[in-house]
């Protein structure tokens, strides 16, 4: 509902915003509760289903959920079980990436960076998010003062999304 309020806005239709706010503060609750069915049947899943054959994605998705209702910790713990357990997954680059923002959000970029490093281990044709993690190793390294690097790693980023025009993460 961004879109249609902005637009009544503009438009100085006050009535008119004020109905697509309610709306989407009603939106907004309902996605919340849904989240939290959904984080409840994951942790079910987890919990009661250890041998479940899709295990890894479980985990994600229950991480991700969490991260989604800002309970970053429990997220971290998650996907360090994701990583540890399923280390061929195809979602263990997001969960440390994941990693990587919570060093980068909170200042430690050396530890970001080496989270980043984990990221673009692996390979960028089954790596969604191997553009992005090469972006941030930039600023990380930009951040250290390491400019060379970080120069570097915008060219590579660079690079790589000429290279891979289908990457949505770049």
């Amino acid at each position: 509902l961004d879109e249609p309020i902005f637009v009544a806005k503009r438009a100085k239709n006050a009535q008119k915003v004020r109905q697509l706010e309610q709306q989407q503060r009603q939106a907004n609750e309902q996605l919340g509760t849904v989240r939290q069915d959904a984080i409840r049947t994951y942790a079910t899943l987890v919990q009661d289903h250890p041998d479940y054959r899709r295990m890894d994605e479980v985990l994600f998705s229950l991480a991700f959920g969490l991260e989604e209702l800002r309970q970053y910790d429990r997220a971290r713990q998650v996907y360090h079980r994701l990583i540890k357990g399923f280390p061929q997954s195809r979602f263990v680059p997001h969960a440390y990436l994941s990693f990587a923002e919570y060093y980068f959000g909170d200042g430690q970029m050396r530890e970001a960076l080496q989270f980043y490093e984990k990221v673009v281990e692996f390979p960028a044709e089954r790596n969604p998010v191997y553009g992005y993690a090469l972006y941030k190793m930039a600023w990380a390294a930009y951040n250290l003062e390491d400019y060379r690097g970080a120069l570097q790693k915008f060219v590579e980023t660079i690079e790589f999304s000429q290279s891979h025009p289908e990457a949505r993460d770049v």
